[in-house]
């Protein structure tokens, strides 16, 4: 495929829209949307006392919120490691005690070029509160709980799936 043209459709500091006109081997063109990030995301498994902590975040763009991951944006300028110290602890109020990175996840390609780092985290004390205006509630669960909220679609977000699926397979969530 070959990109015959891509126009800058909108851009904001978090996000740039093109509109790419593609052309096929056989000669075929069509458009698409690519939507670029403008920075990395972290995105951690979160475990306290043996289980995986979870966060309930309140959606905008829906009436219903769902199980999920912390994650967060890397700023300019900031490390993976230290963006998800600050997204763990701003989102669920709990002490960073650990961090490992597990992995990375990718976005489909055709679409943006952005990575998922992904991280074990131990958590420890709690400092603060949760952060109410971003999270709806925060609870613990055993990884066969989860597999159960699964199933009946209460954890359906993409990199939450992707990413319990890799630290399972990986031996991280025993």
């Amino acid at each position: 495929m070959k990109v015959l043209t891509k126009d800058r459709v909108f851009s904001t500091t978090d996000l740039n829209i093109d509109l790419a006109r593609i052309q096929t081997k056989s000669g075929e063109t069509f458009e698409k949307l690519i939507l670029e990030p403008q920075k990395d995301y972290v995105a951690a498994i979160t475990k306290r006392k043996g289980k995986i902590l979870l966060i309930k975040e309140k959606q905008l763009l829906k009436d219903q919120s769902f199980w999920e991951l912390p994650e967060g944006s890397i700023e300019f300028g900031e490390t993976a490691l230290s963006a998800i110290r600050r997204n763990v602890e701003f989102l669920t109020g709990y002490q960073v005690l650990d961090i490992k990175r597990i992995g990375n996840l990718f976005p489909n390609l055709c679409n943006n070029t952005k990575e998922k780092f992904l991280f074990l985290v131990d958590l420890g004390d709690k400092l603060t509160e949760f952060n109410r205006d971003f999270i709806e509630n925060i609870s613990t669960f055993t990884f066969d709980q989860i597999k159960k909220l699964i199933s009946q679609g209460l954890i359906n977000n993409e990199k939450t799936l992707a990413s319990l699926m890799l630290a399972e397979s990986e031996g991280y969530l025993k």
